[in-house]
């Protein structure tokens, strides 16, 4: 009995920690504090159902981890970023020796690389009302971040059999070997589209998060953050597929949905 209040107790750590640097990032974003909190409390009531001692915590925070250290990364001068540039991969290593979903690491920088890149070619750092989205230069060091994580991940004690090892394991789509019978008996690897539920809080708040994005590509279109938009597209995908990966979802774009929400209201007439 000692040793499971242990875990509950880490896990509530680990879990407050990752709220933390989300809550964190929404500062760096200029998010106003009100404005986080409410995003935040929908966070916490989508994702609670795995606020408990499993190893996927991990990536709970290695999720929301990263997603900070990018964009420290984009807005830190010459100085902060070496920081961060080093910071960023030690942090995959010890990732990925603690749990399989090491490969959103990867995926995250790769959406902040891209967001990045549309985010100048569309100049919607000059529209956003003097708060920028990233200063000139980002693009280089953000890819050679990405490159070393990738390598980073390589610092395990089975070398690149374990890099290649999440992707059978994630369902996508309908069929296919990530589908086996076994994963589809347990209700954590269901899509959450699979039978609709408003009645479960859990459901309820991802419905509400998916269609407060909708609204925000409606009234933002070509001024969002796109980096933002990209990493809603790529865990909108991954929480659609199962359950227990909204709490991925929310942790990663929460930040982002509480600031285009606050610009979109600033902007109202």
């Amino acid at each position: 009995a000692r040793t499971w209040r242990t875990y509950r107790r880490s896990a509530m750590g680990v879990t407050g920690l990752a709220f933390l640097l989300v809550a964190l990032t929404c500062r760096r974003l200029g998010v106003p504090p009100w404005a986080a909190a409410c995003v935040l409390l929908t966070a916490v009531l989508a994702g609670h159902e795995r606020f408990f001692a499993r190893p996927d915590m991990f990536s709970n925070l290695g999720t929301a981890w990263t997603v900070f250290a990018y964009h420290a990364l984009g807005q830190g001068c010459m100085r902060g970023r070496w920081r961060w540039a080093l910071l960023l991969p030690l942090g995959q290593v010890l990732w990925t020796n603690l749990h399989g979903g090491f490969i959103l690491g990867l995926l995250i920088g790769l959406a902040f690389l891209v967001g990045t890149l549309l985010n100048h070619l569309t100049r919607s750092s000059a529209r956003d009302a003097g708060v920028p989205v990233a200063v000139p230069g980002t693009m280089p060091w953000t890819a050679a971040v990405l490159a070393a994580s990738a390598l980073a991940c390589l610092a395990n004690p089975y070398g690149w059999r374990l890099a290649v090892y999440p992707f059978p394991e994630v369902p996508i789509g309908t069929s296919g070997p990530g589908h086996s019978l076994f994963l589809q008996s347990i209700a954590e690897w269901q899509s959450p589209f699979s039978k609709w539920d408003v009645s479960s809080p859990v459901l309820f708040a991802f419905y509400a998060w998916c269609l407060l994005w909708i609204l925000v590509l409606l009234l933002r279109g070509p001024r969002a953050d796109f980096r933002g938009v990209c990493l809603a597209l790529g865990l909108s995908v991954l929480a659609a597929s199962a359950r227990r990966h909204i709490v991925l979802d929310v942790l990663v774009t929460a930040p982002f949905l509480a600031r285009e929400l606050w610009r979109a209201g600033a902007e109202a007439p």
